[in-house]
């Protein structure tokens, strides 16, 4: 059959067999002469009634039991797999070369590879290599360096880890609690290898968060793992993730895992919530103050966008949703909040004048208040304040003044010669000569 077929057949062994535990497959899959052998079991399996057996001893042992391939590679009748596998000793006894191992509670993930031979359609051979050692040790049928110290130990080491290396920085209990080929990892960021590498994620994150502090809020422990769920504390006042100083408190929560070895520290698996503490490092974080220039060159965008471009996009980018108007235009007191004012003064303008531009004469401003001197002019063809349009030429002048925050417009005040503009129109009559 075609490689890709025999690949097929052997998926399926590995997953609805060998994983699934599907007795009916075993005989769809399987031929008659089917022989399976593994070092761990000291006698070969043969024909799909007896592997049918191993298939029940294994799941009846491991109640989790798994096998899932990692690599395949086919060529001719052959399919070669690499696969990792394991399970929980929560069942039967599994008779092994070692004798029949009763259940203890104990589980194991382990490496292998298996060869598997097709012959029209079906497996007529599999021969398995397995890290039977790492099995042994792992169920605790051999003596390992991963149990030579007890569940209250490994926790002990792993609160010291939390106080003395996070807490406090005391970097020289580092060769005392982790393993030389220690490994770090947590989610988005490269691996941590070794010592050097974590006192420097720790360095960073103590500079990072003034007041530092890890509370363990709840702790288990088993044969060579242990975890802890921790609850973080401090300030964020320095850089951390790309996200510069906030001066914001955070409180946030996460788990770390341990894995020992000869009673050390060899990995730490975190999963923190992340974006809970990125929320809060940028929750209501104060702007760095702008210059008087840049805040000036922010009312000066206003006047040329919005008053003589019609842009009115740009809006609620420059005016603050809780700006206060103080200007009187048509002899009314504004009391819309935010950019509402703003955008009917600037329209009823531009539909009486739709060429209307605006000149800025003089302009003073310091701190965070921008005055300017305008000069507008336009010409009358859509109609001023509801009454005809006069077609009429119009130059007339005002001055503002404008209090900034964040970049943003937040008080205005305008003075504005209406009473020209009245009076060229022929609204109000001219001045007596």
């Amino acid at each position: 059959m075609p490689v890709n077929s025999n690949k097929y057949i052997a998926l399926r062994y590995f997953q609805e067999i060998m994983t699934e535990g599907k007795l009916a497959t075993v005989y769809e899959l399987l031929a008659p002469e089917f022989i399976f052998t593994l070092p761990t079991h000291p006698e070969p399996y043969r024909g799909p009634d007896g592997f049918k057996e191993l298939v029940t001893m294994l799941h009846g042992c491991f109640p989790d039991f798994y096998i899932h391939p990692k690599d395949l590679v086919a060529f001719d009748d052959m399919v070669v797999v690499r696969w990792r596998g394991g399970g929980t000793h929560l069942g039967g006894a599994i008779h092994t070369v070692a004798g029949d191992i009763p259940a203890n509670g104990r589980g194991f993930e382990i490496d292998g590879m298996s060869w598997l031979r097709l012959k029209e359609g079906r497996i007529v051979e599999v021969t398995g290599h397995e890290d039977t050692i790492g099995m042994f040790q792992q169920l605790g049928i051999m003596p390992s360096p991963r149990t030579t110290t007890t569940p209250a130990q490994n926790l002990a080491v792993a609160r010291r880890y939390v106080d003395e290396l996070l807490n406090h920085g005391h970097f020289a209990a580092m060769d005392e609690l982790l393993a030389e080929d220690f490994e770090f990892t947590i989610p988005t960021q490269p691996a941590l290898i070794g010592r050097d590498a974590l006192r420097g994620h720790i360095a960073f994150l103590r500079s990072a968060f003034t007041n530092l502090k890890f509370d363990i809020v709840r702790e288990a422990a088993g044969d060579n793992l242990v975890a802890l769920r921790w609850r973080l504390t401090g300030t964020h006042t320095g850089e951390f993730n790309g996200l510069p100083a906030s001066g914001n408190p955070v409180d946030e929560y996460g788990i770390d895992m341990f894995e020992f070895w000869n009673g050390k520290i060899r990995t730490i698996h975190v999963v923190a919530n992340q974006l809970g503490l990125t929320n809060q490092m940028t929750a209501h974080r104060v702007a760095p103050a702008l210059t008087p220039e840049q805040n000036n060159a922010i009312a000066v965008h206003f006047f040329e966008s919005v008053w003589s471009k019609g842009d009115f996009s740009v809006l609620d980018t420059l005016i603050a949703p809780d700006a206060v108007d103080h200007s009187t235009v048509g002899g009314a007191v504004k009391s819309e909040k935010g950019s509402a004012s703003f955008r009917a003064i600037v329209s009823s303008f531009r539909r009486a004048m739709p060429d209307v531009t605006l000149k800025i004469e003089d302009e003073v401003y310091t701190s965070d208040m921008v005055a300017h001197r305008w000069t507008l002019t336009g010409t009358d063809t859509g109609g001023f304040m509801g009454r005809p349009a006069t077609g009429k030429r119009v130059v007339f002048g005002g001055t503002t003044l404008a209090r900034m925050r964040d970049g943003k417009i937040v008080e205005r005040w305008a003075n504005v010669d209406e009473l020209g503009l009245l009076q060229q129109l022929g609204i109000a009559p001219p001045p007596p000569a």
